[in-house]
């Protein structure tokens, strides 16, 4: 797992600035438009904007912007014992 590289958000992806309520201030970094339906499970779907925190690690459970492949992505970070015969 990765920390999100925040060089990865390019200006021509820049859409611009919102008010925001000092609430959301203290909950979150940015806001990122989502875009397809892999967490509509849970509420999250195409064109949703997230609010975001950025952190230097996640608790397993949670939701998290990642980066897999190359890919920024949102998904629910779950850690798995590895196995020590590996």
């Amino acid at each position: 797992m990765q920390k999100l590289d925040m060089t990865l958000f390019a200006e021509e992806n820049y859409l611009g600035e919102e008010e925001t309520t000092l609430k959301e201030r203290e909950n979150g970094d940015y806001y990122l438009r989502i875009t397809g339906n892999s967490m509509s499970g849970i509420g999250i779907m195409d064109g949703s904007l997230v609010l975001v925190r950025q952190c230097d690690s996640i608790p397993s459970g949670k939701i998290a912007v990642v980066m897999i492949d190359q890919e920024v992505t949102v998904k629910r970070v779950i850690y798995k014992k590895r196995d020590d015969d590996s």
